[in-house]
């Protein structure tokens, strides 16, 4: 059986069809009853694809991405958008009810968190890590570690597109390394501040993010590997119009962790490398 996703959050649902093309019922259960009811020859026609995906560069560190939309409660503080806030407040939550009977899709679908991969090559990896490390020593981020975390991962990819941000869009993006335990493994904390938009005024801008980062990366000497990295991104997003785009600046976070292999999404490779592609992401392009 085929299967084409069109988009991942918007509505567009997940499409089966037959090796003939033609369409099945978009429920798995009804595709697959109406699969098994085909001859078995028909069914054989398939031919297993012939992928190629992306590999992760030798000695290079995978890391996961959280995306997440969130709600401030009172106080200013942050929390999570649930079912009933959507259901009760439609100007705030734009058509994110996609399915009232909520069988194909629950009715917080873009609240939920959306997942992407950052990709680190064996040197960028290795300039995270100070050759001679000291308590207090505090260093920036090397700037393609830190152009790649904001340009194509400090985004809202939950309404089903990730994309990325155009250089001409980051304003500002400063991130400090601070050591704080050389030994018996080297722990630093992260700290910086990140502005991304459209427009060199941002209050005239159509879209962009600003936000605060802080985090914790560990590496272990003896392993020669990170054994944490966990940065947070915390902050006000805001754009591009469209109709399941809050309106005003909402607040967004974004996280990042290891991976540990124990998720499929471990297996998958950054959406930057489909668009706008490898040069792009690795910053080979120069444009």
């Amino acid at each position: 059986m085929a299967l084409g996703f069109l988009n991942g959050g918007g509505g567009n649902s997940a499409n089966f069809q037959t090796p003939a093309g033609e369409n099945l019922p978009h429920y798995p259960k009804e595709a697959l009853k109406k699969w098994n009811e085909l001859p078995e020859e028909e069914r054989r026609k398939v031919k297993e694809p012939n992928l190629n995906p992306p590999r992760l560069p030798e000695g290079g560190l995978a890391v996961r991405v959280y995306m997440r939309p969130l709600k401030r409660a009172a106080g200013g503080t942050l929390g999570t958008i649930t079912d009933q806030d959507i259901r009760d407040n439609p100007t705030d939550y734009p058509k994110w009810v996609i399915d009232r009977s909520e069988k194909r899709f629950p009715v917080n679908i873009y609240a939920e968190p959306m997942g992407d991969i950052l990709w680190l090559t064996r040197e960028e990896v290795a300039s995270l890590v100070p050759a001679e490390p000291r308590a207090g020593a505090t260093f920036p981020v090397p700037d393609p570690v830190r152009k790649r975390i904001v340009r194509m991962h400090l985004k809202n990819g939950t309404q089903g597109w990730l994309g990325y941000w155009k250089r001409e869009y980051v304003r500002s993006d400063e991130m400090t390394l601070r050591v704080e335990q050389a030994a018996p493994t080297v722990r630093m904390t992260l700290s910086g501040a990140v502005l991304v938009s459209d427009q060199a005024d941002p209050a005239q801008s159509k879209s962009g993010y600003e936000a605060k980062l802080t985090g914790v990366l560990e590496v272990d000497p003896a392993k020669k590997a990170f054994v944490r990295f966990d940065i947070l991104a915390l902050g006000d997003h805001w754009g591009p119009p469209g109709e399941f785009t809050r309106p005003g600046r909402t607040p967004l976070g974004v996280a990042f962790e290891l991976t540990r292999g124990d998720l499929m999404m471990d297996q998958a490779y950054p959406f930057a490398l489909y668009f706008p592609g490898k040069k792009e992401y690795f910053g080979q392009d120069k444009r």
